[in-house]
């Protein structure tokens, strides 16, 4: 192997760790996010503000509907409030920092193997 051939092989792997870097962030992200957003969306949909959010839910157009509707199937009311924020937080931050490595360690991939 020429010093070449190994330099764009390291380079390839670095960007190979990148894309797998954004791809773990990008689901700790979402987790944290829908988790959050879906125990919401299950509150709304049982007590005294069910009626309200029916008549809502109902005027809203089908593409919208859909997840909301998963949403508050798979939501938990147990999992909202402050205690909440307390575990989905620092999965949100992981996620976003998780993100920004695998873009760096993406550019470096690309960008030094051209030199």
């Amino acid at each position: 192997m020429t010093v070449s051939s190994t330099a764009n092989l390291y380079m390839n792997c670095l960007s190979l760790l990148g894309l797998f870097l954004d791809i773990w962030g990008a689901i700790l992200l979402i987790h944290g996010e829908l988790k959050q957003n879906a125990a919401m969306f299950d509150y709304f949909t049982s007590g005294e503000q069910q009626d309200n959010y029916k008549k809502r839910f109902d005027s809203l157009i089908w593409w919208k509907r859909w997840p909301i509707k998963i949403a508050c199937k798979f939501g938990r009311r147990q999992h909202m409030g402050a205690e909440d924020s307390q575990h989905t937080f620092p999965v949100k931050v992981w996620g976003l920092t998780l993100l920004i490595l695998g873009f760096v360690f993406q550019t470096l991939g690309v960008i030094f193997p051209s030199y």
